[in-house]
């Protein structure tokens, strides 16, 4: 998938694009019972590279996308759109339709040959599965969703697969001494602190900073068919291990390099996890992200909603904003790496 005219593709406000669909999610609500309601739409496209950008269509155009008409088409499907507003965002193109937006399945031009062409000299190399993104009410099924194993999920490129949650039961089999255990992060932006300083963006001069601390170790784990690094951060840790701020009230020694053996217990311990993949960094094999410790189903059952609860703001730009803001990906790796020194 390319877009028209990429060397200048920030001076353009709208633009053109084609790329295989990767998965259309359904229609979602936001706002509040007294305000507007907006309808949203995510679709991701992925292109030559694998890359995949969302593509976000709004209220009608949300709900008059011809979803079974994608469903009957062979795969992969070709989606050419037009006339989007872009916007970029730690490198990331993320698309947006306007009304003046139209879109076209396996259109007859010059691109779809080529996508064609890369998709299926990809698929003799690099095993094909099967997602699902929507959230299961059901708790048993919603902890097998994704349940691929970790050796062919090795072999994806996690940048097609970075929307997507996966589960899997496996064994802790070693915890990483050479990486801090826990961070502070900012309580406006997330990102990590270093000790004893304050984000000056976030907080101007005079402002109090409440810095919270989150875990931050680094496990590898083992489904018998191949080991994957996995970093654990709070509070995706929850049913796994205590709280981060009781752990510290217990240990003496609170330097964060000094893993301490609460943690270290955890070894060989079995467990369902549902997790996703890290945005890959360099070269390597791809990473993982704690996302739910599935041991158990909760006390209460969640209330599985699609609107974001006690909403401030109702309007079509509030929901843009949110929409089109990064990810919490401060929790990849917080963190450079530290080794020990004996």
């Amino acid at each position: 998938m390319r877009a028209r005219r990429s060397a200048k593709l920030l001076n353009f406000p709208k633009e053109d694009y084609t790329g295989y669909v990767h998965n259309v999610e359904k229609v979602k609500e936001y706002g509040s019972a007294t305000g507007n309601k907006i309808k949203v739409r995510n679709i991701a496209i992925c292109n030559l590279n694998n890359n995949v950008v969302m593509f976000t269509l709004w209220n009608e155009k949300a709900d008059n996308f011809e979803e079974e008409e994608y469903a009957k088409m062979r795969q992969p499907v070709i989606l050419a759109v037009s006339s989007c507003y872009l916007k970029t965002f730690g490198g990331q193109i993320q698309l947006s339709a306007t009304s003046a937006t139209s879109y076209y399945f396996n259109p007859p031009v010059e691109e779809t040959a080529e996508l064609l062409t890369a998709y299926n000299a990809d698929n003799t190399q690099v095993p094909q599965i099967e997602v699902h993104t929507e959230r299961l009410n059901d708790w048993e099924q919603e902890k097998t969703r994704n349940r691929v194993p970790l050796a062919t999920l090795l072999q994806i490129d996690p940048n097609t697969q970075q929307r997507v949650l996966f589960t899997q039961e496996v064994l802790i089999s070693q915890v990483d001494t050479t990486y801090d255990w826990y961070y502070q992060k900012c309580n406006e932006c997330g990102g990590k602190l270093d000790y004893g300083f304050v984000h000056g963006h976030c907080h101007p001069y005079g402002s109090q900073s409440k810095p919270q601390n989150s875990y931050s170790f680094r496990v590898t784990i083992t489904d018998g068919t191949a080991n994957a690094v996995m970093t654990c951060f709070s509070p995706q840790t929850d049913g796994l291990i205590k709280d981060v701020n009781t752990l510290l009230l217990e240990v003496a020694d609170k330097d964060p390099a000094i893993v301490p053996p609460q943690i270290l217990a955890l070894q060989n311990t079995r467990h369902v996890f549902q997790f996703r993949f890290a945005k890959p960094i360099g070269k390597g094999p791809p990473t993982l992200v704690l996302q739910k410790v599935m041991d158990h189903p909760p006390a209460t059952q969640e209330t599985l909603v699609d609107t974001p609860g006690a909403p401030t703001q109702s309007t079509a730009s509030a929901v843009r904003k949110e929409l089109f803001t990064g990810s919490v990906d401060e929790k990849d790796d917080p963190q450079p790496k530290k080794q020990k020194t004996e």
